[in-house]
This record gives C-alpha cells, sequence and structure tokens, in this order.
C-alpha cells in the first residue's frame, strides 16, 4: 500500500480552509464600520455633513430596541453578532480531534505529548486501572477560556449536544485524576473540558476518549456501557473534525479492531481517520507494517498512518525521528512518544529527514473545520444577514420619520418668521417682505450718502462720520460741552426707540403666536438638549434677533444705493442745500449712532424694523420717499430682503436646534412671497442642542452587502 496517496488532497490543501464560509465576514464588518467617504454606508447631513459608519447610523437612530430578551439595540445585537462570529471562527480554527483505542494502547500519552508539564500531570497515565481514562475529556486551548465570548460560545455548544452543562477538570492533579477514571454511569454523559497553554501553540484541541469496549470483554460491543460511550461519540462527532485511532501493532489482526473502528466510523461519517500505531518494536521495518495495515486502511478509509517506536525499549529511540518542535519530553519517567507518518522508504539513517508536515504535531493544520463549527458560522450568518436587512429597512425609516418630522417644524417656524418679516400696509398691495434695519445695512446707507453728498457738505459729513464712529465717548463729550444739546438728542433717541420697541413687541408676539398656535413644540424630540418648554422661546427668540444682527451682513448693491442716494441729493432745492450745510453733521452723527441702536436691549428692539420705518422714525423724509417711490430700490429690497430671510431662518434653526430647511429638502421654497426661492444661508452654522439628525443611507448599497452575507448549505 501506498500511503503516500492515502492523504487526500482535502485533507492536506492547507487552503481550503480559506474557503469557510466566513471569508467574507472582515469585509463586510469593515464595510459597516467604514466612515471613509469611498465606502460608508451613510451620509449625515446635519448637524454635521460627514461620512458615517452604518453601525453609527444605527446608534444614532434606532435607539429603541429589537424586542429579544436582552432588549439590544440592532447597532448592539450586529456588534454582539460579529463576536461570536469571531468566536466561532476562532475555535474552528483550532480543530478538535478524538482519540479512541484499545486498552493500554496510550491514548492518553499521544494527548499528552500536544500538553506542557502542568497539563499532563492532570492526566492518568500508567498501566493500572486507576490510571484508565473512564470519561471523556475535552481538551482546548488556553485562550479560549480566556475570551468570555469563545468560552461561552463553546460551552453553549457542549450544552446543546450533550443537553446538560459540562464539568470543569479541576486544577489539582489529584482530583482531576480521579475525575478522569470515574467509573459512574450516571456522569459518563457529562463531559470534563480542560485548558492548555500548550495546545494554543499547537492549534489543536482533543478529545481523550475512554475505551471503547467496557474492559469486560474485548468482543463485546454491545454492552450497556459500551453503547453509552458509543451514543456519546456519536453526539460528540459534530464538534470534531477527525479521529484517530491509537493501537499496537500486536492487535492489527484482531477482529475486535475492526469492529471498534466500524462502530465508530458509522457514528462519525464525516469525520477524517488516521491511524496511530503505538509502542512498535525496533525489529519490525516500516514496509513490513504498512503491508500488515494495508486492507485494514483501505477497509476503514484510514488517511495516514503515524507510527510510534516504542520508547522504553532503548534501541526504540533509533528508529524515531527528532522531536517535532514545540514538543516537550517527559520529566516524570513515562516516556511520551510523537507520532511520524510512515512512507515504505524510511530507515533509521533517513528518519533524522523527515520533514515537518509529516508529524502528528502538524495534523492540525489540514484539517477541514468539524460540522458544528460550519454549521455555526453558517447560522450566525444567516442572523447576521437578517439584522443587516432589518437594520437597513429600520434605518431608512427612521430617517424618513425623522426627516419628516423636521421637514414640518422648519415650515412652522418659516411660516411664523415670514409673518412676522411680512409688510403689510393696508395699501391693498399685496404682501411683501421687509429689509431688516441692521448694522451693515446703516453703515452702507450713511456711507452712501456722505460719498455722493456734493463737494461743500462732504467735508461737514466727514467730519460727522467721525464722530459718530467716536460713538459713546463722543455722546458723553457732547453731554459734558453741550448739556442742551446732548438732552435733546437723548430725548430724539427715546423716542425712536419706543416707536421700535412697540413695534417690535408687536412682531414678536407675532412671531411666538404663530409659534403656539401651530404647535411647533408638540412632539418636538429632545434630542442632545433637554426638553424645550414655552417659557424658554422668548429668551431664545432674544438670540435669534442678537445674532441676526451681529452676523448678518446683506447690503444692497453698492452702485444702485449710489445712485439713488445722489439722486436724492440732485433733486433738493437751494434752501434745503443750504440748510444741509448746517445740519448734514448732525444728520450723520444720529445715523452712525443709530446703527449702534441694534446693541441697545441685546438687539431685540429691532426685529422686523424695516429700512423705510426706520428712516422716517429718524427724520429723513425725503430719504424715505425716494426710497419707496424707487422701482429699482423696491427690486433691490426684495433680493436683500430674501438673503435676510434666509439668514433669520438659519438662526432661528440653529437656536432652536432645528436642520436648516436646505439640509432637508432642495429647493425651499417661501409661498408666502410669491413662492420665491431662498437662496441658501452662507452664515457660519452655530448648533447647540441639535433635535434631529438628518442623514442618507445608500440602499442599494446596503442591499448588496445583505445580499453578500447568502451563504450556500449543504443539501
Amino acid at each position: 500500500m501506498e500511503t503516500d496517496s492515502v492523504q487526500t488532497a482535502e485533507a492536506c490543501d492547507f487552503s481550503m480552509r480559506s474557503e469557510f464560509p466566513l471569508r467574507d465576514w472582515d469585509r463586510i464588518w469593515r464595510r459597516i464600520n467604514s466612515s471613509q467617504k469611498t465606502t460608508a454606508l451613510a451620509w449625515e447631513l446635519w448637524p454635521d455633513q460627514r461620512p458615517i459608519s452604518f453601525l453609527d447610523a444605527l446608534d444614532e437612530f434606532c435607539r429603541e430596541t429589537t424586542g429579544s430578551q436582552h432588549r439590544l439595540t440592532l447597532a448592539d445585537e450586529l456588534r454582539g453578532l460579529d463576536r461570536q462570529i469571531r468566536s466561532a471562527e476562532q475555535m474552528a480554527r483550532c480543530p478538535i480531534v478524538a482519540t479512541l483505542g484499545m486498552l493500554n494502547s496510550g491514548k492518553s500519552s499521544l494527548v499528552a505529548g500536544f500538553l506542557s508539564h502542568v497539563g499532563r500531570c492532570r492526566m492518568p497515565r500508567g498501566h493500572a486501572n486507576r490510571d484508565g481514562t473512564a470519561r471523556f475529556v475535552f481538551w482546548v486551548p488556553a485562550s479560549w477560556k480566556n475570551d468570555a465570548s469563545v468560552w461561552s460560545c463553546f460551552h453553549g455548544q457542549l450544552r446543546h449536544v450533550f443537553g446538560q452543562a459540562a464539568e470543569l477538570l479541576a486544577d489539582d492533579p489529584t482530583e482531576a485524576k480521579q475525575q478522569y477514571s470515574n467509573t459512574n454511569p450516571d456522569v459518563l454523559n457529562v463531559p470534563l473540558v480542560a485548558t492548555d497553554t500548550k495546545l494554543d501553540e499547537f492549534r489543536v484541541g482533543w478529545l481523550d476518549c475512554p475505551d471503547i469496549q467496557s474492559g469486560q470483554s474485548l468482543h463485546d460491543l454491545r454492552d450497556e456501557t459500551t453503547s453509552l460511550r458509543l451514543a456519546f461519540l456519536e453526539k460528540a462527532a459534530p464538534l470534531c473534525s477527525a479521529f484517530v485511532i491509537v493501537t499496537s501493532l500486536s492487535v492489527a489482526r484482531d477482529r475486535t479492531v475492526d469492529r471498534l473502528v466500524r462502530a465508530v466510523g458509522n457514528r462519525m461519517p464525516r469525520l477524517s481517520r488516521y491511524l496511530a500505531i503505538n509502542m512498535i518494536r525496533p525489529n519490525y521495518q516500516t514496509r513490513d507494517i504498512l503491508d500488515d495495515f494495508q486492507d485494514f486502511c483501505e477497509a476503514h478509509g484510514i488517511q495516514d498512518c503515524y507510527a510510534a517506536y516504542d520508547l522504553a525499549i532503548p534501541d526504540g529511540i533509533r528508529f524515531m525521528p527528532t522531536q517535532p518542535d514545540g514538543f516537550e519530553p517527559s520529566d516524570d519517567g513515562h516516556p511520551i512518544p510523537w507520532f511520524y507518518a510512515m512512507r515504505r522508504d524510511d530507515s533509521p539513517e533517513t528518519l533524522s529527514d523527515v520533514p515537518g508536515e509529516r508529524y502528528l504535531h502538524h495534523l492540525p493544520g489540514v484539517l477541514n473545520f468539524s460540522e458544528a463549527a460550519q454549521r455555526r458560522h453558517l447560522d450566525l450568518l444567516d442572523r447576521a444577514k437578517r439584522v443587516i436587512r432589518q437594520a437597513g429597512g429600520v434605518l431608512n425609516a427612521r430617517i424618513q420619520k425623522d426627516r419628516e418630522l423636521a421637514s414640518v417644524k422648519v415650515d412652522i417656524l418659516k411660516h411664523a418668521l415670514a409673518k412676522t418679516m411680512t409688510n403689510h400696509d393696508g395699501s391693498g398691495r399685496e404682501p411683501d417682505l421687509t429689509t431688516s434695519m441692521t448694522r451693515s445695512l446703516s453703515l452702507q446707507i450713511c456711507d452712501a450718502v456722505r460719498r455722493t453728498a456734493p463737494g461743500y457738505i462732504r467735508w461737514r459729513l466727514t467730519i460727522g462720520k467721525k464722530a459718530g464712529e467716536a460713538g459713546e465717548a463722543f455722546l458723553k463729550r457732547i453731554a459734558k460741552w453741550f448739556p442742551r444739546v446732548s438732552e435733546r438728542f437723548r430725548r430724539f433717541t427715546e423716542t425712536a426707540l419706543a416707536v421700535f420697541r412697540k413695534k417690535s413687541q408687536q412682531r414678536r408676539k407675532t412671531f411666538l403666536d404663530s409659534l403656539e398656535q401651530a404647535g411647533f413644540l408638540d412632539g418636538l424630540p429632545v434630542g442632545h438638549g433637554s426638553a424645550m418648554s414655552r417659557s424658554e422661546l422668548p429668551g431664545r427668540c432674544n438670540r435669534i434677533v442678537t445674532r441676526f444682527h451681529e452676523q448678518s451682513a446683506v447690503v444692497y448693491s453698492q452702485e444702485m444705493i449710489d445712485d439713488l442716494m445722489k439722486e436724492m441729493w440732485d433733486s433738493r432745492s437751494a434752501f434745503r442745500k443750504v440748510l444741509d450745510i448746517v445740519s448734514t453733521p448732525v444728520v450723520m452723527i444720529m445715523l452712525f449712532l443709530a446703527a449702534m441702536f441694534a446693541a441697545i436691549d441685546g438687539g431685540t428692539t429691532f426685529i422686523g424694523i424695516s429700512v423705510l420705518e426706520f428712516v422716517m422714525v429718524m427724520g429723513f423724509t425725503t430719504l424715505a420717499e425716494k426710497l419707496s417711490s424707487s422701482t429699482i430700490y423696491r427690486e433691490a429690497e426684495r433680493v436683500v430682503a430674501l438673503h435676510q430671510f434666509s439668514d433669520l431662518l438659519a438662526i432661528a434653526c440653529d437656536e432652536l436646534g432645528l436642520p436648516r430647511p436646505w439640509h432637508i429638502s432642495r429647493p425651499v421654497l417661501l409661498k408666502e412671497f410669491k413662492g420665491a426661492e431662498l437662496p441658501e444661508s452662507q452664515l457660519p452654522q452655530e448648533v447647540k442642542e441639535p433635535r434631529f439628525w438628518i442623514a442618507a443611507v445608500d440602499e442599494e448599497a446596503v442591499s448588496q452587502l445583505y445580499g453578500a452575507v447568502a451563504v450556500e448549505r449543504e443539501a
């Protein structure tokens, strides 16, 4: 028999292991965790604009539980599945091999060759009855116990297979050996579990089995104890990748061995099968041994024959190759063999050159995954597929729901602001949005008045400009040097402010009433802040107006305002021009100081105060008439009003924790103003308490993702 060809291509091809169903999971997991622009499955639109991972999107949106026993979120469930899949993979990468054989054949010695000295002390070895293995013991890598997820997964499999929890092998050697040799039938079906650090090095687990025959008869495999042990093997088969029959050369033709292997093979039909011939006498040559076992191997599908000469005989070591890497020699007087695959041309002279892959210690690296490992991975991947599909659907539904609710709240806010900022002058004309007097507009108008004035007046206006820029310092000097002038100016400004306050209060009331009537606060999410109360709205309204006056820099076209101011100067009579020589410095001072009014009362005085209202109250009737009668100005005001409204709406959204409308939809229309499209505000976003989270998910990519998880099961 040419045993070189006995080992099948499937068993030898290490690359076969990479074809495990888990091959795509790392790629899938990286994808649902990716926040890179090119691979992210979701995109945050508000409060930031950035790619985000699918899991982060689930964390943000899907806070409700999935209804499972542990009340996990979908994101938590996916993370748990990832841990389970990786735990199952770690277990699968360390196949479990069952060792079976006849009485005193050296099964435990074979397993001991893979253990550390500490592990060997916990297992009985010898020829006396007290040294026999009476229970099934799973020896697994110590790293499994150190990883809670892997340890839980393994014990869960044992509980599922055997119907009860496993028993841990004691750390104390004496107690452990007593567990090993316990012959009580009641505990036979309870597996023992032990760990050892050396098994991590060899990446293998072992099922150390008791003698299949009861010990009462070598020829009767039907007694009660034997039946129980065979039943245990049948249950354990899905957990194992292979089994090794350990025997001595003396029983090569014993029909009991034949019946034993046939009985085990029937209960472990899918497992790879190997033969380990132990305690060979030096007078037996490799070729003769292979010839003796050729029919046996062919009959039972043995994939390779391993040999170990009797190390208790002085000459036995001469027939053994050098010890495999990582093997620890015995230190207790009981020799521990190391097995190697036999070849017909072996001789004591050539054994020193035995390649590493022929050692039994190399076998775990070429074994296929166990049936249980494959089934568990398939089940986990199927669950992952269902959860990804469910998560994609839930996430899209939540995103759509939040977008719709956010859109409703923004529309309420937009309508309330439009109602406040619309000019209802009683003229019968269609109401228009009006421009609000801001510091930027005040300075622009003031500068245009000075720049377009006749030369004989401009120098006086320049002096007035400098005085006005002095602000409060100039007012204090006026009050000190010209108390009567200061008093008149103070009364004038107070009168103007009283008018502005009255109009402002009316408009603020209109704004707040509109929010109240539309149920703005009803159903408004708490978000990252706290629930908003009705008593907070006036204060937030004040911050909206303050920010608007501080940040909005919208102005008229410089060419247009210059033309209007020049036309105003040209239309003045000679008498008015003489008066201008005297009054223009005061005019400019008043204009510049008026630009500072926005700071008074925190800016709340000027909500919705239009440019025309401001100019008229300040006493510049000629300028007001010119502006109101100019078609050019009205068109310019329309453009400025839209940009100002856009800024005001953006600030209001920020202060109330809403996404700006441009993050929800495009275009953004203002139906109250002839359906005009609002230009997007360029003011920097300052969101303190976001109450919504607006995002988009690549549905096609998610669909492809859970499609990639699909795994073909065996028929």
